[in-house]
């Protein structure tokens, strides 16, 4: 019985073991064939923005290029709650209806965006407005600005300047806008930094859950095997 349960305890731990493993490449003698070069996807880059690094009302850096599916992550930082909310060029401190917000956020939480369309530049500020509106002293930011033109970071910069406290409605203190999709831009997430780290821990490959599921039946061979020992 023994012998009988062991043989069936071995194709189960090969399988166990192998289990997505690639396939040897097989060889022709006496043939020579170019095997065509596996295209391989360009790996996405994660820029970090702090927001408020040394309570400055400035996000560090203000100007980033980022390509396509790259991920922008922000981190909070400071004693004042700052947000990280989309305008347009032309009105550096009012909130682009439709685009993203991260809403005001204290020190050590964080929000990202994926770039999905490089092509297009991304306006952003903060709509705090204490101890004064923090858009108009300059502290705004972009993604992918022209480096020529009308429209570069620093005329962006200049628009924003120009406003200072006294624009009307240069600020919407708006909540922060669920997660999801934005158009041709940017998609976006928040989340507290303390909380996100374990975020990712409910997902498995198949590759794992088959091992997981092979563990137990490993177990439970093993435990069949002492109680008859």
């Amino acid at each position: 019985m023994k012998f009988f349960l062991a043989s069936l305890l071995l194709p189960v731990l090969v399988a166990a073991q192998d289990y997505g493993a690639p396939a040897a490449p097989s060889s022709s003698s006496g043939t020579t064939s170019s095997s065509a070069a596996v295209p391989t996807a360009t790996s996405a880059t994660e820029h970090v923005i702090t927001v408020g690094l040394n309570d400055q009302f400035k996000f560090s850096p203000n100007n980033i290029t980022a390509k396509e599916n790259d991920t922008v992550t922000f981190f909070f930082e400071g004693s004042f709650n700052h947000s990280i909310t989309q305008s347009t060029f032309a009105n550096p401190c009012t909130y682009m209806s439709g685009g993203f917000n991260s809403g005001l956020q204290p020190a050590g939480n964080s929000f990202s965006l994926t770039v999905t369309n490089a092509s297009q530049p991304i306006w952003f500020y903060c709509e705090q407005t204490t101890p004064e509106k923090h858009c108009g002293i300059g502290m705004v930011a972009s993604i992918n600005a022209p480096t020529s033109g009308s429209n570069t970071f620093s005329a962006f910069m200049s628009k924003a300047l120009a406003l200072g406290q006294s624009g009307e409605g240069s600020q919407t203190q708006s909540a922060a806008l669920g997660t999801g999709a934005l158009g041709a831009f940017a998609s976006q997430a928040a989340a507290s930094a303390t909380s996100s780290s374990g975020s990712s821990s409910g997902s498995k490959s198949s590759s794992e859950r088959v091992a997981i599921g092979a563990g137990a039946i490993l177990a439970g061979v093993a435990a069949a095997l002492y109680t008859l020992a």
